[in-house]
């Protein structure tokens, strides 16, 4: 029993099975509002250039906003939750990339609403015993960015 305990917590940091507990991204959020889409795309626009994202994405008549932040996962601070190998410092150094995604859909008295979020982690920038491929799983957004939008809304 002691021995199947050890292995669970050695491998503890590889996989979150001994957890219980799946690391995953917050489901996308799905809402109704009474703005029109445009409106909708007008301030998940603002907001998101606040929070420091760029905006390469925005259509209002299709009633889209995609906005897009990368920086080191240190430096993502709030938004971003990360798990790794080990607890070395070096993995704060990878550059992660947060792509939000709104889709503003007319709905008769209103707008439906979805945010959605991919964190993608890129290591080739690190020391080569950290580097590694490209990851949409080691890191995931921290549902932050998604509550502030769906408050406007």
């Amino acid at each position: 029993m002691k021995l199947s305990a050890a292995v669970c917590v050695l491998f503890a940091t590889v996989s979150t099975g001994c957890l219980g507990h799946p690391f995953q991204a917050p489901a996308p959020v799905e809402l109704h509002s009474a703005r029109a889409p445009a409106q909708v795309v007008q301030l998940a626009s603002q907001r998101l250039t606040t929070d420091g994202f760029s905006i390469p994405t925005q259509n209002a008549v299709y009633g889209v906003v995609v906005g897009s932040r990368t920086g080191t996962v240190g430096t993502q601070g709030r938004l971003v939750k990360c798990r790794f190998p080990s607890k070395a410092a070096e993995w704060n150094n990878a550059q992660s990339t947060m792509q939000v995604t709104v889709v503003a859909d007319s709905a008769g008295t209103g707008t439906n609403v979805s945010i959605s979020a991919k964190v993608v982690t890129d290591y080739s920038a690190l020391p080569s015993e950290y580097q590694r491929q490209t990851s949409v799983t080691d890191c995931v957004s921290t549902g932050a960015v998604e509550a502030e939008l769906k408050k406007l809304f």
